[in-house]
């Protein structure tokens, strides 16, 4: 019985008439696409993350800077207008600056981003879920 070869109709795509390596290369060379861009990506959300995180430190700093010496002048003039001596006016003031800073530095804590690169990692998990059902 002669072998008989079909022609791929016009409706086929060439994907389906390529040899298995040619479309693993495909694949592969496609995923590494796909990997460096989500790089690219996560690489600019990490450097927008930082730069924002910078810029409210040092916003966060100078106010703390500014509060804590508006408040040790203002404990201070309270302090000697009441007729407190020069040493325990001194005292007062250490004991409120220490809080001011105990404070601070538990709102600063608080405030740092509890995950990093979050948005990268719910835009490859969807990725990865997307092509998971392509693939199912």
């Amino acid at each position: 019985m002669p072998c008989v070869r079909q022609e791929a109709s016009p409706s086929t795509s060439g994907l389906s008439d390529a040899p298995t390596a040619e479309l693993l290369e495909l694949a592969l060379r496609q995923a590494g696409d796909l990997v460096r861009a989500e790089a690219s990506l996560a690489t600019a959300e990490l450097k927008g993350d930082v730069l924002g995180a910078l810029v409210a430190t040092v916003n966060m700093v100078a106010a703390v800077v500014l509060l804590a010496l508006a408040v040790t002048l203002g404990a201070i003039a309270t302090l000697l207008a009441l007729g407190a001596g020069l040493q325990t006016t001194l005292f007062a003031t250490a004991g409120l600056l220490a809080a001011f800073g105990f404070v601070a530095t538990f709102l600063c804590l608080r405030s740092l981003p509890r995950t990093v690169l979050e948005r990268s990692r719910e835009r490859v998990g969807a990725e990865i879920r997307q092509i998971e059902d392509h693939a199912s």
